[in-house]
């Protein structure tokens, strides 16, 4: 009897060692306690929609675009006849071309996510719809916000649009564009996998593609149907760890899916070369230019160079949009977006410690400074920029809904203040007014 109460205090000692250690270990990657995280439902069914892909392009949320590279699935009620989300409560809006009536201005966003989303705030919201009511040259006017932007849009697909539907005769009275965070960041993201750095974004458009080429990839010796197990597994290790009661669960699942990651990467590493041979879809492989200022395949370790060139592609388009919009009698007006990871007087911090984007910090630093930096000499091209990526260092609240780059209900009302006056600025100075 006293050896089994000997070998049961052990064996409670030993679970409460094991828990304390899982517990640190939990806190060490995730800086929090594991008994008083999140277990919402909601908030488990969302982490598990995200689990095979990280975001919802690879889930073939997205078409390919012969010209743009990508557009949305049309949805009833949510996109429009060419895939761009213009939708509002009282119903969808716009199928494109859209033939405005008289005395209605039609204000394009374009851009990526951060454009995206205000684009559809405008609509949702009166904010700042009626501060441009106010303004001499939109009194008496019904404005119409026609959004062009997709989440992982950069220039220069913002260019290649607004080229498009100046060919389509599509009636443009303000040119928003909103952008710089995606320009540097899938730079960097398309040259870690040497691609071209002015293709669209590597885990966007790439991604789909090699989604599309699974069958294709699957021949061979059969290793791409082992990279695919180890995948699934690495999946279900994910959610079962969101699952746990315990924290000796989670390090077990977590120990899983690191087991099941590496082992994925440990093939698909082994196998790149063959599967670029078979794709499709494969960008540029790597070869340099005579002449560096023309390259657009970098080392990703050299950020200088290649922010240098991305800026310089950055500033190209903005030129070239500059010039379409004057020259279908529209304003063109650009703002640098703001960013948590790029700070200029403030730090504002991120939500949770560990967000996992900490490598971009240094990218997005190099690359920030050279378009902020660029901002003089595109002025006096009559290009009219507008830096906002400082906008939010006087926010007495949060103003992010993640630890990148995405706005809250405060954010967007502080962001659309600094556009509307932009804007008015942008009229002042170019003396603008829409044509009848």
């Amino acid at each position: 009897m006293k050896l089994i109460k000997i070998v049961f205090l052990n064996l409670i000692i030993f679970f409460v060692a094991i828990e304390i250690l899982s517990s640190t270990a939990y806190w060490y990657k995730t800086g929090g306690f594991f008994y008083t995280r999140d277990q919402n439902e909601k908030t488990l069914v969302a982490q598990d929609k995200k689990d095979l892909s990280g975001n919802l392009f690879k889930h073939l949320t997205v078409l390919f675009h012969p010209f743009f590279g990508y557009v949305e699935k049309g949805i009833p009620g949510l996109t429009n006849n060419h895939g761009f989300r213009n939708y509002k409560p009282e119903g969808q809006c716009c199928d494109l071309p859209y033939i405005p009536g008289k005395n209605e201005i039609v204000i394009g966003v374009f851009g990526g996510s951060v454009a995206g989303s205000f684009g559809q705030w405008i609509r949702w919201r009166s904010h700042f719809r009626k501060i441009l009511e106010t303004y001499p040259q939109f009194k008496g006017k019904k404005l119409t916000f026609l959004n062009f932007a997709i989440g992982g849009y950069r220039q220069p697909q913002q260019l290649m649009i607004l080229t498009y539907y100046k060919m389509l005769n599509q009636k443009l009275d303000v040119v928003l564009n909103i952008d710089g965070f995606n320009e540097m960041v899938t730079a960097f993201h398309n040259s870690q996998m040497q691609h071209d750095i002015s293709h669209p974004a590597t885990d966007v458009w790439f991604n789909m593609a090699r989604f599309l080429e699974q069958v294709n990839m699957r021949g061979g010796d059969g290793t791409d149907v082992m990279a695919s197990y180890h995948k699934w597994r690495s999946v279900s290790a994910k959610r079962s760890a969101r699952r746990c009661s315990l924290a000796s669960c989670w390090v077990f699942n977590k120990a899983k899916d690191w087991y099941h990651t590496r082992q994925n990467l440990s093939i698909t590493s082994l196998n790149k070369k063959t599967w670029r041979d078979r794709s499709h879809f494969f960008l540029t492989e790597k070869r340099k230019n005579r002449n560096p200022d023309l390259n657009l395949v970098f080392d990703h370790k050299d950020v200088e160079a290649l922010m240098k060139r991305q800026s310089f592609i950055w500033q190209s388009a903005s030129q070239s949009m500059h010039k379409i919009a004057k020259d279908i009698g529209a304003l063109y007006v650009q703002i640098i977006q703001p960013s948590i990871l790029y700070s200029v007087d403030r730090v504002i911090p991120t939500k949770k410690k560990k967000h996992g984007r900490e490598y971009l910090l240094g990218p997005l630093k190099s690359g920030y400074d050279k378009i902020r930096g660029s901002v003089p000499k595109m002025r006096k091209k009559d290009i009219l920029v507008y830096d906002a990526s400082g906008v939010f260092d006087s926010a007495t609240e949060h103003v992010y809904t993640d630890d990148c780059c995405h706005y809250n209900e405060k954010g967007q009302v502080i962001f659309s203040d600094f556009i509307a006056k932009s804007l008015a600025d942008a009229m002042k100075k170019t003396q603008w007014k829409p044509v009848e």
